[in-house]
């Protein structure tokens, strides 16, 4: 392979890789979803979430209940599931 086969192999790689990126702006004219959209979904989830919150932070300062290295909520104490069920009842209506 010459110099010349070399180079123009290198520009179609270059071709092929710029071709392949997306281009500002490309996903909201495909219709696709943008995370800053508030759709009336995440709106639900987002009042939803608020609702639960001051219930959550309650069992957390009762020691009740923490974070897990995932970020989910999980049960501290032995033996707190009687209350730790009727209080989310009350939080899940």
């Amino acid at each position: 392979m010459n110099g010349g086969e070399k180079m123009l192999k290198q520009i179609i790689l270059i071709l092929v890789v710029l071709a392949a990126v997306p281009t500002p702006g490309s996903a909201q004219e495909s219709g696709r979803y943008s995370i800053k959209t508030m759709t009336p979904q995440v709106q639900q989830a987002l009042n939803a979430r608020r609702g639960r919150f001051s219930e959550l932070h309650a069992l957390k300062v009762a020691g009740i209940v923490g974070e897990n290295n995932h970020g989910y909520v999980e049960v501290l104490k032995d033996d707190p599931k009687q209350t730790l069920l009727s209080q989310m009842k009350t939080v899940t209506g």
